[in-house]
């Protein structure tokens, strides 16, 4: 029901489908965890934050363990570790990585047919088409599948940060077949499966 993308000291990274019910996953959860995981499905009816707590505690080997909400913006919090989540339908992604280095994720599907010259305003600077068109031109890869993959990139990008989600803050740049953010050390990357693209943000 899955795959495990990167398994190793610098990264754990798994893509996965829910498969699993609620009774299923309960014992596998602590109070709180079943307390927002149910709030979760009460509000859009996926099981899939659910899965991601199993898993990390699955690929961590420790079941005792227990994933927290910071406060803030939300985001997962684990003791010693640093999590990137992401879930689209009944798919998710679940990445690992040790403090202090910083992860982010993003899952996205590709063939959405998407009015990019409604969106383009919204969430790429004048910089950030050039790079598209520079990234097209060395990969052969289209237009759409480039600005999915740059929108994806940018909400990793903004999860790394742990900032709210301002696609225009950060310019990504395409040089020598490499992508980067400008004025920022972090690492970029990204894995095409199908129809799904997985984009990852991290702190060198």
């Amino acid at each position: 029901h899955g795959q495990l993308l990167s398994n190793n000291d610098d990264l754990i990274l798994f893509f996965g489908k829910t498969y699993m019910e609620m009774s299923q996953l309960a014992p596998f959860l602590t109070e709180s965890e079943l307390h927002y995981c149910i709030k979760s499905i009460q509000e859009n009816l996926n099981l899939a934050r659910a899965h991601q707590r199993f898993q990390i505690k699955n690929l961590l080997g420790y079941f005792f363990l227990e994933i927290k909400q910071e406060e803030m913006l939300g985001r997962p919090y684990l003791e010693g570790y640093n999590l990137g989540l992401s879930h689209k339908v009944d798919h998710y992604l679940v990445a690992i990585v040790r403090s202090p280095n910083k992860i982010g994720v993003d899952l996205e599907t590709i063939g959405q047919n998407i009015e990019w010259k409604v969106f383009d305003g919204r969430f790429f600077t004048l910089n950030d088409l050039n790079s598209i068109k520079d990234y097209c031109d060395f990969s052969g890869q289209t237009q759409d599948f480039a600005k999915i993959l740059f929108f994806s990139f940018k909400e990793a990008i903004c999860k790394a940060k742990n900032v709210p989600f301002l696609h225009l803050l950060y310019e990504i740049v395409f040089e020598e077949g490499k992508f980067k953010v400008f004025g920022e050390k972090l690492n970029l990357e990204y894995h095409h499966l199908g129809l799904w693209i997985i984009t990852l943000c991290r702190s060198h």
